[in-house]
């Protein structure tokens, strides 16, 4: 039995529903690479673009965020988008490089790498994609050599009551919560955002940081 941790309960998926795949050894120091130099900010980059990702998957749609906790230390954020299937989650991560975004000025982000910027700080993320009733998980991690490897499940009934989109779950190490509150701090200041962005049930500009701490 496999387990992908995914918040405070777990997922498991059988052995035999789970594909795994190892990204082969230069794409995958190439994306690290990428990843570790391309950001000044890493937590706060990483916050940006899984945000953004969030934010685009339905312009028209809110994204809701759970920060982590000593209880349970993962960073969760959930769009409404359409989600992915298990081939788009293939497609996703062997076309890092290329993305759906570019030549489009509404949306940010023309590398396709900004789905695995939290890649650069933490040592594993998980994407549960919900479409159409069903459930697939892709879970990307680092081996003991830092290479980065990744399994995707094969689809799954999900619960009746989960609306389509995507939940991204980061497992993250006591010692940054500070360094991803204050990345979270920053989008308070845009009234646009404030509207769309919900953390742990409340708009962005009314969330306490300090509530990390209690």
């Amino acid at each position: 039995m496999a387990i992908v941790k995914t918040s405070a309960s777990t997922r498991e998926i059988s052995d035999g529903e789970l594909n795994r795949f190892r990204i082969d050894e230069a794409s995958s120091d190439h994306i690290i690479s990428v990843l570790t130099h391309a950001y000044s900010r890493p937590q706060f980059s990483s916050l940006r673009e899984v945000f953004q990702n969030g934010l685009d998957a339905d312009p028209s749609k809110p994204i809701d965020v759970t920060m982590p906790t000593a209880a349970n230390p993962v960073l969760e954020v959930r769009d409404y988008g359409p989600g992915l299937s298990a081939q788009g989650f293939r497609d996703m991560i062997g076309s890092v490089g290329a993305s759906d975004k570019r030549g489009d000025a509404s949306k940010a982000g023309c590398l396709g790498i900004g789905s695995l910027a939290p890649m650069s700080v933490l040592d594993s993320m998980t994407m549960t994609s919900f479409q159409g009733g069903q459930m697939t998980v892709l879970h990307i991690y680092k081996e003991d050599d830092g290479k980065l490897a990744y399994t995707v499940s094969d689809t799954k009934p999900a619960k009746k009551t989960e609306k389509n989109g995507m939940l991204v779950s980061m497992p993250v190490p006591p010692d940054m919560f500070g360094a991803f509150a204050a990345g979270l701090n920053v989008f308070k200041f845009s009234p646009r955002l404030c509207k769309r962005i919900r953390v742990d049930g409340v708009p962005v500009c009314e969330w306490d940081a300090q509530a990390l701490r209690r």
